[in-house]
Protein backbone atom coordinates (compact mmCIF):
# COMPACT_ATOMS: atom_id res chain seq x y z
CA UNK A 1 0.00 0.00 0.00
CA UNK A 2 0.95 3.11 -1.07
CA UNK A 3 2.71 5.52 2.20
CA UNK A 4 1.85 9.01 0.40
CA UNK A 5 -1.45 9.47 -0.51
CA UNK A 6 -2.16 12.72 -3.16
CA UNK A 7 -5.56 12.19 -4.38
CA UNK A 8 -7.62 10.16 -1.43
CA UNK A 9 -10.43 9.89 -3.62
CA UNK A 10 -8.48 7.71 -6.32
CA UNK A 11 -6.93 5.90 -3.41
CA UNK A 12 -10.38 4.66 -2.32
CA UNK A 13 -11.35 3.35 -5.19
CA UNK A 14 -8.70 1.71 -6.16
CA UNK A 15 -8.96 -0.53 -2.81
CA UNK A 16 -9.69 -3.90 -3.55
CA UNK A 17 -12.42 -5.67 -1.39
CA UNK A 18 -10.01 -7.35 1.10
CA UNK A 19 -8.01 -3.69 1.76
CA UNK A 20 -10.87 -2.07 2.29
CA UNK A 21 -11.85 -4.80 4.84
CA UNK A 22 -8.35 -3.95 6.39
CA UNK A 23 -9.51 -0.45 6.16
CA UNK A 24 -12.96 -0.74 8.17
CA UNK A 25 -11.19 -3.01 10.84
CA UNK A 26 -8.38 -0.51 11.19
CA UNK A 27 -10.98 2.69 11.71
CA UNK A 28 -13.02 0.17 14.16
CA UNK A 29 -9.97 -0.66 16.37
CA UNK A 30 -8.69 3.15 16.47
CA UNK A 31 -12.10 4.49 17.52
CA UNK A 32 -12.47 1.58 20.45
CA UNK A 33 -8.93 2.99 21.20
CA UNK A 34 -10.18 6.09 21.59
CA UNK A 35 -13.04 5.84 23.37
CA UNK A 36 -11.87 3.02 25.53
CA UNK A 37 -8.97 5.59 26.62
CA UNK A 38 -11.45 8.54 27.10
CA UNK A 39 -13.70 6.54 29.34
CA UNK A 40 -10.75 4.96 31.75
CA UNK A 41 -9.44 8.49 31.89
CA UNK A 42 -12.87 9.47 33.69
CA UNK A 43 -13.58 6.35 35.35
CA UNK A 44 -9.95 6.99 37.02
CA UNK A 45 -11.78 10.05 38.24
CA UNK A 46 -14.81 8.27 39.44
CA UNK A 47 -12.51 5.76 40.86
CA UNK A 48 -10.17 8.00 42.83
CA UNK A 49 -13.82 9.92 44.18
CA UNK A 50 -15.03 6.53 45.31
CA UNK A 51 -11.50 5.21 46.73
CA UNK A 52 -11.90 8.86 48.58
CA UNK A 53 -15.35 8.39 49.72
CA UNK A 54 -14.52 4.78 51.17
CA UNK A 55 -11.43 6.04 53.43
CA UNK A 56 -11.93 10.03 54.08
CA UNK A 57 -14.47 8.74 56.38
CA UNK A 58 -12.87 8.89 60.00
CA UNK A 59 -12.21 5.81 61.33
CA UNK A 60 -14.84 5.29 64.28
CA UNK A 61 -17.47 5.93 61.59
CA UNK A 62 -15.93 3.65 59.75
CA UNK A 63 -18.50 0.70 58.42
CA UNK A 64 -19.11 -2.19 56.12
CA UNK A 65 -20.93 0.51 53.70
CA UNK A 66 -17.34 2.35 53.84
CA UNK A 67 -14.97 -0.58 53.21
CA UNK A 68 -16.82 -1.75 50.52
CA UNK A 69 -16.62 2.00 48.76
CA UNK A 70 -12.90 1.63 49.08
CA UNK A 71 -12.55 -1.65 47.48
CA UNK A 72 -14.71 -0.64 44.73
CA UNK A 73 -12.66 2.32 44.19
CA UNK A 74 -9.52 0.42 43.51
CA UNK A 75 -10.80 -2.15 41.50
CA UNK A 76 -11.83 0.93 38.89
CA UNK A 77 -8.81 2.85 39.36
CA UNK A 78 -6.95 -0.85 38.56
CA UNK A 79 -9.73 -1.64 35.90
CA UNK A 80 -9.49 2.25 34.19
CA UNK A 81 -5.23 1.70 34.29
CA UNK A 82 -5.57 -1.64 32.41
CA UNK A 83 -8.10 -0.68 29.80
CA UNK A 84 -6.20 2.77 28.94
CA UNK A 85 -2.91 0.86 28.28
CA UNK A 86 -4.36 -2.57 26.94
CA UNK A 87 -7.62 -1.32 25.19
CA UNK A 88 -9.68 -4.02 23.81
CA UNK A 89 -13.17 -4.55 23.44
CA UNK A 90 -13.25 -6.89 26.39
CA UNK A 91 -12.03 -3.91 28.16
CA UNK A 92 -15.40 -2.17 28.03
CA UNK A 93 -17.13 -4.69 29.30
CA UNK A 94 -14.69 -4.53 32.17
CA UNK A 95 -15.00 -0.94 33.00
CA UNK A 96 -18.86 -1.03 32.64
CA UNK A 97 -19.03 -4.38 34.78
CA UNK A 98 -17.36 -2.42 38.01
CA UNK A 99 -18.76 0.84 37.20
CA UNK A 100 -22.51 -0.61 37.48
CA UNK A 101 -21.80 -2.50 40.41
CA UNK A 102 -20.07 0.99 42.02
CA UNK A 103 -23.45 2.84 41.08
CA UNK A 104 -25.74 0.41 42.35
CA UNK A 105 -24.01 0.16 45.61
CA UNK A 106 -24.02 3.96 46.38
CA UNK A 107 -27.62 3.93 45.26
CA UNK A 108 -28.02 1.22 47.91
CA UNK A 109 -26.14 3.02 50.59
CA UNK A 110 -28.72 6.38 49.75
CA UNK A 111 -31.37 3.91 50.12
CA UNK A 112 -30.91 2.59 53.00
CA UNK A 113 -29.55 5.32 55.07
CA UNK A 114 -32.15 7.14 53.96
CA UNK A 115 -32.61 10.79 52.27
CA UNK A 116 -30.30 14.03 53.27
CA UNK A 117 -28.23 15.75 51.64
CA UNK A 118 -24.82 14.08 51.53
CA UNK A 119 -26.82 10.88 50.43
CA UNK A 120 -28.96 12.29 47.69
CA UNK A 121 -25.12 13.49 46.00
CA UNK A 122 -24.11 9.99 46.72
CA UNK A 123 -27.43 8.92 45.00
CA UNK A 124 -26.85 10.99 42.07
CA UNK A 125 -23.26 9.84 41.91
CA UNK A 126 -24.67 6.72 41.52
CA UNK A 127 -27.12 7.31 39.09
CA UNK A 128 -24.29 9.26 36.97
CA UNK A 129 -22.11 5.82 37.25
CA UNK A 130 -25.13 3.34 36.06
CA UNK A 131 -25.80 5.56 33.04
CA UNK A 132 -22.04 5.75 32.04
CA UNK A 133 -22.27 1.63 32.45
CA UNK A 134 -24.92 1.84 30.28
CA UNK A 135 -23.37 3.74 27.30
CA UNK A 136 -20.09 1.81 27.47
CA UNK A 137 -22.24 -1.99 27.87
CA UNK A 138 -24.06 -0.70 24.40
CA UNK A 139 -20.41 0.18 22.51
CA UNK A 140 -19.22 -3.17 24.07
CA UNK A 141 -22.57 -4.54 22.48
CA UNK A 142 -21.81 -3.11 19.29
CA UNK A 143 -18.10 -3.83 18.76
CA UNK A 144 -18.52 -7.53 20.28
CA UNK A 145 -18.06 -10.36 17.99
CA UNK A 146 -15.45 -8.23 15.99
CA UNK A 147 -11.80 -9.19 15.49
CA UNK A 148 -9.93 -5.94 16.66
CA UNK A 149 -6.38 -6.74 16.63
CA UNK A 150 -4.06 -4.07 16.61
CA UNK A 151 -3.01 -2.65 13.04
CA UNK A 152 0.64 -3.84 11.69
CA UNK A 153 3.18 -1.07 11.07
CA UNK A 154 2.23 -1.29 7.35
CA UNK A 155 -1.96 -1.08 7.77
CA UNK A 156 -0.89 1.70 10.78
CA UNK A 157 0.46 3.63 8.04
CA UNK A 158 -1.85 3.62 5.25
CA UNK A 159 -4.61 4.49 7.74
CA UNK A 160 -2.43 7.49 8.75
CA UNK A 161 -1.13 8.69 5.53
CA UNK A 162 -4.70 8.27 3.70
CA UNK A 163 -6.41 10.40 7.20
CA UNK A 164 -3.74 12.85 6.39
CA UNK A 165 -4.92 13.07 2.73
CA UNK A 166 -8.36 14.02 3.47
CA UNK A 167 -8.05 16.52 6.21
CA UNK A 168 -5.47 18.11 4.49
CA UNK A 169 -6.11 17.98 0.12
CA UNK A 170 -5.08 19.80 -2.30
CA UNK A 171 -6.52 22.39 -3.88
CA UNK A 172 -7.86 20.65 -6.53
CA UNK A 173 -9.72 18.04 -4.11
CA UNK A 174 -10.46 20.19 -1.84
CA UNK A 175 -13.83 21.35 -3.17
CA UNK A 176 -14.86 17.33 -3.79
CA UNK A 177 -14.65 17.04 0.09
CA UNK A 178 -17.66 17.16 2.08
CA UNK A 179 -17.18 18.87 5.30
CA UNK A 180 -19.26 17.98 8.21
CA UNK A 181 -19.34 19.47 12.38
CA UNK A 182 -20.17 16.91 14.63
CA UNK A 183 -21.33 16.89 18.56
CA UNK A 184 -20.78 20.91 18.52
CA UNK A 185 -17.28 20.61 18.54
CA UNK A 186 -15.14 23.21 17.05
CA UNK A 187 -13.09 20.92 13.95
CA UNK A 188 -14.91 20.31 11.07
CA UNK A 189 -14.51 16.46 9.38
CA UNK A 190 -13.37 16.36 6.05
CA UNK A 191 -15.41 13.68 3.84
CA UNK A 192 -14.98 11.20 1.05
CA UNK A 193 -18.45 10.33 -0.76
CA UNK A 194 -17.75 6.95 -3.04
CA UNK A 195 -19.95 5.17 -4.48
CA UNK A 196 -21.18 2.50 -2.04
CA UNK A 197 -19.14 4.15 0.90
CA UNK A 198 -18.41 7.25 2.95
CA UNK A 199 -15.16 8.23 4.63
CA UNK A 200 -14.83 10.76 7.12
CA UNK A 201 -11.38 12.03 8.98
CA UNK A 202 -10.90 14.06 12.21
CA UNK A 203 -8.28 16.92 11.80
CA UNK A 204 -7.46 16.51 15.22
CA UNK A 205 -7.71 13.22 16.83
CA UNK A 206 -6.40 10.29 15.10
CA UNK A 207 -9.48 9.10 14.23
CA UNK A 208 -12.08 8.45 10.72
CA UNK A 209 -14.91 6.81 10.20
CA UNK A 210 -15.82 4.52 7.67
CA UNK A 211 -19.71 3.79 6.87
CA UNK A 212 -21.80 2.39 4.15
CA UNK A 213 -23.98 4.35 2.03
CA UNK A 214 -26.62 2.89 3.16
CA UNK A 215 -25.49 3.76 7.41
CA UNK A 216 -25.43 7.26 6.61
CA UNK A 217 -28.28 9.29 6.48
CA UNK A 218 -28.51 13.41 7.39
CA UNK A 219 -31.89 15.19 7.76
CA UNK A 220 -32.16 19.30 8.51
CA UNK A 221 -32.93 19.63 12.03
CA UNK A 222 -35.34 22.15 11.03
CA UNK A 223 -36.65 21.48 6.92
CA UNK A 224 -36.85 25.30 6.41
CA UNK A 225 -33.27 25.61 7.85
CA UNK A 226 -32.52 24.11 4.38
CA UNK A 227 -32.07 26.87 2.14
CA UNK A 228 -29.84 28.67 4.64
CA UNK A 229 -25.68 28.81 4.44
CA UNK A 230 -25.11 26.13 6.90
CA UNK A 231 -27.59 24.65 9.53
CA UNK A 232 -28.06 22.06 11.98
CA UNK A 233 -28.58 18.37 11.39
CA UNK A 234 -29.08 15.44 12.87
CA UNK A 235 -27.23 12.04 11.52
CA UNK A 236 -27.29 8.52 11.81
CA UNK A 237 -23.87 6.91 10.88
CA UNK A 238 -23.75 3.49 11.79
CA UNK A 239 -25.28 2.82 15.02
CA UNK A 240 -24.19 6.11 15.96
CA UNK A 241 -26.37 9.23 16.09
CA UNK A 242 -24.83 12.61 15.92
CA UNK A 243 -25.93 16.25 16.54
CA UNK A 244 -23.79 18.63 13.71
CA UNK A 245 -24.04 21.68 11.16
CA UNK A 246 -23.24 21.27 7.48
CA UNK A 247 -22.89 23.84 4.88
CA UNK A 248 -25.74 24.00 2.06
CA UNK A 249 -23.21 22.98 -0.57
CA UNK A 250 -21.91 20.00 1.43
CA UNK A 251 -25.94 19.11 2.03
CA UNK A 252 -26.75 19.49 -1.65
CA UNK A 253 -23.56 16.96 -2.05
CA UNK A 254 -24.73 14.54 0.38
CA UNK A 255 -28.36 14.21 -1.35
CA UNK A 256 -26.74 13.89 -4.54
CA UNK A 257 -24.57 11.42 -3.32
CA UNK A 258 -27.53 9.37 -2.23
CA UNK A 259 -29.89 9.57 -4.82
CA UNK A 260 -32.59 11.79 -3.24
CA UNK A 261 -34.34 14.58 -4.40
CA UNK A 262 -36.53 15.59 -1.29
CA UNK A 263 -34.77 15.26 1.51
CA UNK A 264 -38.01 14.80 3.87
CA UNK A 265 -39.02 11.80 2.27
CA UNK A 266 -38.22 8.46 3.90
CA UNK A 267 -36.71 10.14 7.08
CA UNK A 268 -36.33 6.96 9.43
CA UNK A 269 -38.64 6.55 12.42
CA UNK A 270 -35.53 6.87 15.13
CA UNK A 271 -34.42 10.51 12.99
CA UNK A 272 -38.26 11.75 13.50
CA UNK A 273 -38.10 10.94 17.39
CA UNK A 274 -35.25 12.79 17.70
CA UNK A 275 -36.51 15.85 15.27
CA UNK A 276 -39.57 15.64 17.71
CA UNK A 277 -37.92 15.48 20.79
CA UNK A 278 -35.42 17.87 20.96
CA UNK A 279 -38.09 20.78 19.82
CA UNK A 280 -39.57 19.42 22.99
CA UNK A 281 -36.53 19.78 24.86
CA UNK A 282 -35.86 23.59 23.56
CA UNK A 283 -39.43 24.63 24.67
CA UNK A 284 -39.07 23.00 27.95
CA UNK A 285 -35.85 25.18 27.95
CA UNK A 286 -37.80 28.29 26.93
CA UNK A 287 -40.71 27.65 29.46
CA UNK A 288 -37.56 27.28 32.50
CA UNK A 289 -35.50 30.11 32.26
CA UNK A 290 -39.10 32.48 31.22
CA UNK A 291 -40.32 31.00 34.68
CA UNK A 292 -37.56 31.29 36.81
CA UNK A 293 -37.53 35.02 35.79
CA UNK A 294 -40.42 35.73 36.55
CA UNK A 295 -40.14 34.18 39.96
CA UNK A 296 -37.23 36.82 40.47
CA UNK A 297 -38.96 39.68 38.35
CA UNK A 298 -42.74 39.52 39.48
CA UNK A 299 -42.42 39.79 43.40
CA UNK A 300 -39.43 42.65 42.80
CA UNK A 301 -42.04 44.67 40.97
CA UNK A 302 -45.15 44.02 43.52
CA UNK A 303 -42.91 44.92 46.12
CA UNK A 304 -42.21 48.13 44.21
CA UNK A 305 -45.93 48.92 43.88
CA UNK A 306 -46.26 48.15 47.39
CA UNK A 307 -43.98 50.64 48.74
Amino acid sequence: MDANISNPITALAELSAQQFDVLKRTTDYYRVERILRSSSRINLLLGGITLWMGLSVPSYYRTIFTDVQAVMGVVIVVQSFWALFRPSVKGLLGLAIVVLISGVWNLFITAYKGIDSLNIWLGLFGLYQVWGAYQTARMYERYYGRALEKPDPENAQHYEALRQSIINPSPTVAPELLKVQFARNRYWWNGVLAQDYAVLAHPRSNEMIVADQSAVTFVAETPKWVSRDSFSILAQVNEDFLVGKIYHSGFEQYLKWKGISDPELNIPDNLKRKRVSRKISRWIMIVIIVGSLLLLVVPILLATQYY
